[in-house]
């Protein structure tokens, strides 16, 4: 077939504008085969998507009838608890108006009747989280307080204490800004040994602490900071060691240690039981390194609070915690003895002196003094204070007390003839 054939074909199969029968009839019977096998696969799946429909529905229908009573009461019960913890807010906004506008005495009774509106706080958030799941922010723990403020508290990190044989948690404070651990259950284990003689001594900085303790307390008699000859008592004191410096400088000055039941330094001038102290006894309460070491610190400040004259003055040491400085590898965690649990903050230190009506709050040095004084004068007392530190003859001032012989003249002598020559040399090395 040459080309030009070709070319007609074409043309006449382009001009021909009818389509053959067959064509349509074969196209007519695959779409009316192809809308009868859509319409039975149609009623197929309809059918069985209904059994399916029923199988499921029906435990679904019992689960419902079976559940919708305990969601019922889960709701009413969630209902109960947001109304009691809207009236215990209510309360505690009342009792710390309350508070402000007592005395001294009346504060202790407050800061109970807080305390158990908080622990029946914690009960009601603790239930409030496993009865109906509120969602809340995954660091937050609702269930635990801060033991300063009792606020809520968010988890830093875990890590091991007491040479590894407890893993505990450390949480910081979202009000204070305080650093708490949360679990400390091994505190028997770590003060087993706080009275045994030991062949070594773990804490190498004792007595440096306690000659600079000494000097602040000197220099604070001098500069109106606490009074001039004030009877003090030294918590936490351990052995006795700064309350014997303090009584051979003629100050009256008195030891308690929950844990030492006999300082073999402070034998005479050593209280063991603080409920038998008359109320407004002394003029200072020294607390050096112990802060961190409570619990319940509010124990503690009540007794500190009670057994302190109306302007006593509580003088304290403790190293702080300052939120996104400190991490992990911060020393004063002292995790490998296990005894620091509760981490004071500036805020935490400020609550504290607002909680027992202490008026400003001081700081020189590494000393923290909570003062009856205005802000004015306890800064300027404090001002007058570093000076006499800064004296140069200010040690010799604070040690005369100590009956050092002054006054004797420098003497050789011959080696005894009963001794070798060679101890002697020793000796003299």
């Amino acid at each position: 077939m040459n080309k030009q054939e070709v070319l007609r074909r074409m043309r006449n199969a382009l001009s021909d504008d009818v389509v053959p029968p067959v064509r349509f009839t074969r196209r007519a019977s695959l779409f009316s085969k192809l809308s009868r096998m859509r319409t039975r696969l149609g009623k197929s799946i309809k059918k069985r998507l209904k059994k399916i429909e029923g199988l499921i529905a029906k435990p679904f229908r019992r689960m419902r009838d079976r559940l919708s009573r305990p969601f019922q009461q889960c709701l009413s019960l969630l209902e109960q608890i947001l109304a009691e913890q809207s009236q215990l807010g209510r309360r505690q906004e009342e009792l710390l108006s309350l508070q402000k506008r007592t005395a001294l005495d009346v504060r202790a009774q407050v800061s109970d009747l807080r305390r158990a509106c908080a622990s029946v706080l914690e009960r009601a958030a603790s239930t409030d989280a496993t009865e109906v799941e509120i969602l809340s922010h995954p660091a937050i723990q609702a269930e635990r307080r801060c033991r300063i403020c009792e606020g809520p508290l968010a988890f830093q990190w875990t890590l091991p204490v007491l040479h590894g044989r407890y893993q505990t948690d450390y949480s910081e404070c979202v009000h204070c800004r305080s650093l708490l651990v949360t679990n400390p259950n091994w505190l028997s284990a770590a003060y087993r040994r706080e009275a045994m003689p030991l062949l070594d001594n773990p804490d190498q900085g004792r007595f440096k602490r306690n000659l600079t303790v000494y000097s602040y307390l000197r220099a604070f008699a001098q500069s109106g900071v606490i009074e001039r000859d004030p009877s003090l008592l030294d918590y936490g004191g351990g052995y006795g060691l700064l309350a014997a410096m303090l009584r051979n400088a003629g100050i009256e000055a008195w030891q308690y240690d929950q844990y030492i039941d006999q300082p073999f330094l402070a034998e005479k001038n050593h209280i063991n039981d603080l409920s038998l102290i008359p109320d407004g006894t002394f003029d200072v309460v020294t607390a050096f390194e112990v802060l961190e070491h409570l619990v319940a610190p509010h124990e503690a400040g009540r007794d500190w609070r009670r057994i302190l004259k109306p302007n006593g003055v509580l003088v304290l040491t403790t190293g702080l915690y300052r939120s996104g400085e400190h991490d992990a590898s911060w020393p004063y965690l002292s995790t490998e003895f296990g005894q620091h649990v509760t981490l004071w903050s500036d805020g935490g230190i400020s609550h504290f002196a607002e909680r027992y009506g202490f008026r400003s709050v001081g700081y020189l040095g590494w000393a923290i003094v909570l003062s009856p004084q205005p802000v004015t004068a306890l800064q300027a007392s404090l001002e007058r204070a570093a000076q006499s530190l800064s004296q140069p003859g200010f040690w010799g001032t604070i040690t005369q007390c100590w009956e050092l012989d002054r006054t004797a003249a420098p003497v050789a002598t011959e080696a005894p003839t009963s001794h070798p020559s060679g101890a002697c040399r020793r000796e003299a090395a």
